[in-house]
């Protein structure tokens, strides 16, 4: 499961009368554009479930499902966490999947240095590394 879906976060609350959820987000993400089916897990199982409409906003998401149609069936999926294609978001996610000890290599310039942490803000990415060179206490703040 882990090669093909990513999981993106968990459905927290039900908002309004025609099934809206709101999802708290594990992973930081642009948008959902690319994404056009949510897979919930229900039990053991990811079910695939259309998504009609997002309102991304920092790490919520509002989200309706277009099988969803009323509170009662929104409730049936609180606390469930949900997935989406990897490819859907393979560009988004790529720069969280750097790992600390990845060499970042420059096509012209060669080695730059390696990975020691990734600081996720809200429009950016920062990745800290050690310098060739360059002890790891003088890499940190």
């Amino acid at each position: 499961m882990d090669t093909v879906y990513i999981r993106l976060g968990v459905m927290k609350r039900v908002r309004g009368l025609q099934g809206h959820l709101i999802a708290l987000l594990e992973k930081q993400v642009a948008s959902l554009d690319a994404v056009d089916t949510l897979f919930i897990q229900l039990g053991h199982t990811l079910v695939p479930y259309a998504l009609e409409h997002y309102a991304l906003q920092k790490r919520q998401v509002l989200i309706k499902l277009r099988a969803v149609n009323g509170p009662a069936t929104a409730h049936q999926l609180r606390g469930s966490a949900f997935f989406v294609p990897r490819d859907a978001l393979r560009q988004q996610v790529a720069e969280q999947e750097l790992l600390p000890g990845y060499q970042v290599v420059d096509v012209v310039r060669g080695k730059l240095g390696t990975v020691l942490r990734v600081d996720n803000l809200p429009l950016q990415s920062l990745i800290g590394c050690q310098l060739p060179g360059q002890r790891v206490a003088d890499s940190l703040p």
